[in-house]
């Protein structure tokens, strides 16, 4: 895995990454960290587990286990 990078820097072109950064999701209104995998489109940051959300941190997805059974899983 690569090392985590600011957000500015991330690409903007629905490239798929992993992201960190934390979501509204308890139930006292705080705050949850959060990794998820993550694409930005023109509503701006979206993960499918969470929608739209406000990541801090990026880095390129890893490649896919090779299982022997063609590309990827």
């Amino acid at each position: 895995m690569g090392e985590w990078q600011d957000i500015s820097t991330a690409p903007k072109d629905g490239t798929r990454i992993l992201t960190w950064g934390r979501l509204h999701a308890d139930l006292d209104g705080g705050e949850a960290p959060c990794i998820t995998i993550s694409t930005h489109d023109v509503y701006g940051w979206y993960a499918p587990d969470f929608g739209g959300h406000e990541p801090a941190l990026w880095q390129p997805l890893p490649p896919p286990p090779n299982t022997g059974k063609g590309e990827g899983v």
